[in-house]
């Protein structure tokens, strides 16, 4: 970058040797403004990107965060933040397929990044591949094995597989960790020995899968 404005400059005072005042006078504004222009260009370091975006999403400009990602991503086409909020973008805009790529590519450069593999247990809810969301639950339970959300949420991915057997073993499980939670313990509560009443179990209790679970980082 220094040496575009060097050649610049060292351009600029040849053309003054040979124009007439007036004309320095417009030749020097191009040069400043050329100047400008090679300056307006330099690459910032992916953080700049990933910030910037970020106090996008907060005010709902999606549109001004794609663009910021979509800059920093061409420069930095591995950088995980990037790539997680490119997929954030997508899943706002409910393109599920996009924001599945870009949240893969994210964990492909760092597989512990626990705001993408949040995200794509809500994806894989959403496209129905409900095996793959309860595969990512388990993952963040490693890492977060008290945490109510992702508990009640891979309880209601198994009862969208019909498996409400395992869905009630698991609200029990959840029970014993939760003895003083009365939401917990009334649902807990219900009998598991008919189809019937396992189907019914979050329906029952008015459950929210997404409830107590821990906001995705901005």
């Amino acid at each position: 970058m220094n040496q575009t404005f060097i050649m610049i400059q060292n351009a600029t005072a040849a053309m003054l040797r040979t124009i007439s005042r007036h004309q320095r006078s417009a030749a020097i504004v191009v040069a400043l403004l050329l100047a400008s222009g090679a300056y307006a260009q330099r690459e910032y370091a992916p953080q700049y990107y990933v910030d910037t975006a970020k106090v996008s999403i907060r005010k709902e400009k999606w549109e001004v965060a794609r663009t910021f990602v979509e800059r920093g991503l061409t420069l930095y086409p591995d950088e995980a933040d990037l790539n997680w909020l490119m997929g954030r973008y997508y899943y706002h805009k409910k393109d599920y397929k996009q924001a599945r790529y870009y949240l893969v590519h994210c964990l492909q450069q760092d597989y512990s990044h626990v705001d993408a593999k949040q995200l794509m247990v809500k994806v894989e809810d959403e496209t129905k591949n409900y095996s793959s969301a309860i595969a990512y639950c388990n993952e963040l339970l490693e890492v977060a094995p008290y945490d109510k959300g992702l508990w009640r949420r891979k309880i209601d991915l198994y009862r969208k597989q019909d498996n409400h057997v395992l869905a009630g073993k698991l609200l029990e499980r959840l029970a014993e960790i939760y003895p003083n939670d009365e939401e917990i313990q009334r649902c807990s509560g219900i009998t598991y020995g008919t189809n019937n009443a396992c189907q019914n179990v979050i329906k029952e209790c008015n459950w929210d899968a997404d409830k107590d679970s821990k906001n995705i980082r901005i």
